[in-house]
């Protein structure tokens, strides 16, 4: 995409100061263009906040992944959620999604992913 490299980038918790470092936007977001991001970190329920962040400081495309999508409630920053355990054939088909919206094309979500 773009000629970006595809890269994961795995968080643990959310750190303000990562946030606001220099360093920190590299890592939280600058290069990103989509992130699956589990609702509970090891500091808590805090993905929905790294949604937060990372969409509306760097236009990221979030999906959330957890073992209860019924405790996700509506969250304008994320185009979904994605239940565990996670598929190979419903990952691939919720990034093929996230892509389209990024592309602004007129799709239906998969059937894997739960409204956000």
């Amino acid at each position: 995409m773009g000629g970006k490299s595809h890269t994961g980038i795995a968080l643990t918790r959310l750190d303000e100061r990562i946030a606001r470092s220099p360093v920190g936007d590299q890592r939280l977001g600058a290069n990103v263009d989509i992130a699956l991001i589990d609702v509970n970190l090891s500091d808590g329920p805090t993905g929905p906040a790294s949604a937060a962040y990372l969409n509306q400081m760097h236009g990221v495309t979030v999906i959330f992944t957890t073992a209860n999508p019924e405790m996700v409630v509506a969250h304008p920053h994320a185009i979904g959620v994605l239940p565990k355990p996670i598929y190979g054939p419903d990952l691939l088909s919720a990034i093929e999604y996230a892509i389209a919206c990024r592309k602004g094309e007129a799709v239906v979500p998969p059937t894997c992913l739960k409204h956000a």
